[in-house]
């Protein structure tokens, strides 16, 4: 690194000196992209490719350029541009498939991968990244064979052994997804994220005491990975452990707190611990994060109906209402609410219209009752 980095005043200075000197901008370009300066090495490669087209290792540079630029759809045209010089090479091949990959172009990704298979047949990473594209087109089946066979040239790689467990997970082969996750992390103990996937299987087979074991693991290596805070959170809510969930849900709100369904959980916690006010400002969080969700909605709802905060309550339940038109429980609170807001003609008219949704239902009859001073 310091070496490109003492190069590039010398090699700016003879470019100054002398635009035409080609040599001088390639040899800048390939040191400013090993500094990481993409957007001038790709300055110094197009002058020199306008001199010399025949250079197929420079267009793959260039192709690096855009690719760490983002810019994907010119990094395919120069390694197609260098693959027309040269297509035997299947680090460019490779290359090519990582920038249709992140077009989501799987089929064309996976195309390319194979074909630098094909000419270097015994490099894994490649039966790997064309598993990683089958799983991505839905097509588990292939996956899963590339990726044994990945296996068979590379047993000891915990990548391989982890992207196993996903694909058996995908094809609901549980108990071969929880074998290669053991297996994954028995080679790599020290990777939480090895951890968090077979927790995460456990969680998803209710197995949620043993979940809780691996999150544990997961955040003794790293305890700043959201993902393990909350599904260990959401494991202990799952077994009404509700005060040592909602630690660990408070943990990882640290972490983020834009998302929704956390705020949600928490405000489930206090909700059925009846602390209202409690629960409609974390339901409150969760509405204005996703205002699209109706229990979101329709817990902001009750939540403030019972922390006698009708004025939200109302809003709540009408959003809820904007959202499923049909929704009982939402016309039921806005009824109500309505009828503690002491707005009775409002409480009568949307009683009326629930009437038509739900006419049998107990607790309408009871706010009609009221409503008409019987």
């Amino acid at each position: 690194q310091e070496l490109y980095e003492s190069a590039v005043p010398y090699l700016s200075a003879a470019v100054a000196l002398d635009s035409a000197h080609y040599r001088a901008h390639r040899m800048l370009g390939t040191c400013l992209k090993k500094t990481g300066d993409y957007h001038g090495a790709v300055s110094h490669y197009l002058k020199f490719v306008k001199h010399d087209s025949t250079d197929d290792w420079v267009y793959n540079d260039l192709a690096i350029c855009y690719y760490n630029l983002e810019r994907y759809e010119e990094a395919v045209k120069y390694y197609k541009k260098s693959l027309d010089i040269d297509s035997t090479d299947n680090v460019v091949w490779s290359n090519l498939g990582n920038a249709y990959s992140q077009l989501e172009q799987y089929q064309t990704a996976f195309n390319a991968y194979q074909r630098a298979f094909r000419l270097m047949p015994d490099d894994a990473n490649y039966l790997y990244k064309m598993a990683k594209m089958k799983h991505l087109l839905s097509e588990d089946e292939e996956a899963l064979s590339y990726i044994q066979q990945a296996i068979q040239f590379e047993p000891a790689s915990s990548t391989y052994w982890n992207y196993l467990g996903l694909i058996s997970e995908s094809l609901q082969q549980y108990d071969e997804a929880l074998q290669a996750y053991k297996k994954a992390i028995a080679l790599e103990p020290d990777d939480y994220i090895l951890w968090f996937n077979y927790g995460y299987l456990l969680f998803k087979l209710e197995k949620y005491n043993r979940a809780i074991k691996q999150f544990r693991n997961s955040l003794a290596i790293n305890d700043q990975y959201y993902y393990s805070w909350f599904y260990y959170g959401l494991s202990l809510d799952r077994l009404d452990r509700s005060d040592e969930a909602l630690r660990a849900y408070q943990k990882a709100l640290s972490l983020d707190s834009n998302k929704a369904v956390l705020w949600y959980n928490i405000g489930m916690i206090y909700f059925n611990k009846k602390e209202y006010e409690e629960a409609a400002n974390k339901f409150a969080h969760a509405s204005n994060l996703n205002p699209n969700d109706i229990d979101y909605q329709v817990y902001y709802g009750f939540a403030s109906y019972y922390s006698n905060d009708f004025s939200n309550s109302i809003k709540a339940f009408k959003r809820a209402i904007e959202i499923d038109p049909l929704h009982v429980n939402s016309w039921l609170g806005l009824a109500w609410a309505y009828y503690m807001a002491d707005q009775p003609e409002e409480a009568k008219r949307t009683a009326n219209r629930l009437l038509e949704l739900a006419p049998d239902n107990e607790q309408l009859k009871t706010l009609l009752s009221r409503l008409n001073g019987q």
